[in-house]
């Protein structure tokens, strides 16, 4: 779950470490209309998140294989 709240920032970067450099496929899951947008970068093992509106959230899903 990735939460903006109140803020001008619209990017969030969440690092996941165990994940680090595996192919991964990001999704946001819920809300599905939602126009939020989620990118892994596997050299980093990081997944960044715009919410373009303020005082939302997503939840989004780290896939492998």
């Amino acid at each position: 779950m990735v939460w903006r709240r109140g803020s001008d920032d619209t990017g969030r970067t969440l690092t996941v470490p165990h994940l680090r450099g595996a192919a991964v496929h990001a999704t946001v899951l819920y809300p599905g209309t939602s126009d939020a947008d989620a990118a892994w970068g596997a050299a980093e093992g990081q997944v960044a998140v715009s919410l373009r509106r303020a005082n939302t959230a997503v939840l989004v899903r780290l896939s492998t294989g």
